[in-house]
């Protein structure tokens, strides 16, 4: 689900054939990813578009479309501009999770997470999305601390249903995205709790 560029000096694919010219400096979505042990690398990624694996020395991996918030996982400068070259003397701290927007640098080469202060990398060594975004298969979840059940997708005070102590097993069926990026489980019984990562596990 993450996206690519994929490096200049990306000369092979995992099975030793030459990538093109063509086909480098460019982003790519990664569909599948496996453990491997080849030169530097300790990944392969699969991009379906060239119908091939790469090995993950030779790509950086960027956040790209609406996730909504991110949870960062070191401490961030903040730039007022998307080149990232006038910090603004804020910054955001390890473990942060901020709402933002993602956009493609000047350079083309890279992309940004644009938040209400300015500017921060979104390189996916340094944040996480902070939300689940998809189905796990086992299709069950395990509260990490005390959430609450809605019954109503909007996730106000007047629509708690009952609170779920840390450590519960819920199933769950769906995950669903709202208009600010954020996302929310739809559980086997009706009801809706928070997909915030900080909250529940798969």
């Amino acid at each position: 689900g993450q996206h690519i560029y994929l490096h200049k000096g990306a000369t092979k694919y995992v099975d030793g054939t030459a990538i093109s010219t063509a086909d480098r400096q460019k982003f790519y979505a990664v569909s599948k990813v496996k453990s491997l042990t080849q030169s530097k690398s300790k990944q392969a990624l699969y991009i379906s578009s060239l119908g091939k694996w790469v090995l993950s020395q030779d790509a950086t991996g960027y956040w790209v479309g609406q996730h909504g918030s991110y949870t960062l996982s070191k401490k961030l400068n903040i730039y007022s501009d998307a080149a990232l070259t006038k910090k603004t003397g804020s910054s955001y701290a390890s473990g942060t999770t901020v709402a933002g927007t993602v956009v493609k640098a000047p350079s083309g080469k890279s992309y940004r997470i644009k938040t209400s202060k300015g500017y921060i990398s979104a390189n996916t060594q340094y944040s996480n999305h902070a939300y689940y975004e998809s189905l796990g298969s086992a299709k069950t979840i395990t509260t990490k601390k005390k959430v609450y059940e809605y019954n109503k997708s909007t996730f106000k005070q007047a629509n708690r249903a009952s609170a779920v102590t840390k450590g519960t097993k819920l199933t769950v069926t769906a995950v669903k995205k709202r208009s600010t990026g954020s996302r929310y489980f739809v559980l086997s019984n009706g009801k809706y709790v928070t997909a915030l990562q900080s909250y529940v596990t798969e």
